[in-house]
Order: C-alpha cells, then structure tokens, then sequence
C-alpha cells in the first residue's frame, strides 16, 4: 500500500483545530469526544483532502476539454 504525505495547509490546520475545539466544548464523556476526536475527525479531514484533489482533476480536465474544444475545429479548417 501506497503512504502519501499529507500536505498541510493553513486551511486544513485551522479547521482541524476549529473541530477540536468544538468537540472540547461538547458536553459529552472523555470516552465519546475520544472516539470524534479519532474516528470522524479523522474521516472528515481525509474527506476535505479528497475532495481537494479532486477539484484540482476536474480543473485539470476541464482545461483538457476546453483546449480541445477549440483547437479540433482549428485543425479540421485546416486546408
């Protein structure tokens, strides 16, 4: 299996540390704000760092599209 460095950014720090605050502030027992704090943490940063990836593919193939829009007409007036 493949590791992959998280890239930390400003934005991914803040909002890890925006939801621990928010879990710290719930009036639940230790035991409850352990398992948000492992699990569905967890699950919603790796969430934020997919949908990140993803964004950046759909530009990248939507910049694809586009240029191939406008370059097959180009090439098929083309004498």
């Amino acid at each position: 299996m493949k590791t992959q460095m998280r890239i930390r950014t400003p934005y991914y720090d803040w909002l890890k540390k925006d939801f621990e605050m928010l879990i710290e502030a719930a009036d639940l027992p230790d035991l409850k704000k352990h398992f948000l704090r492992s699990q569905w943490l967890n699950q919603i940063l790796w969430m934020e760092e997919k949908s990140r990836k993803s964004q950046k593919w759909h530009y990248i193939l939507r910049l694809f599209a586009i240029i191939g829009g406008v370059s097959i007409p180009v090439l098929v007036s083309i004498k």
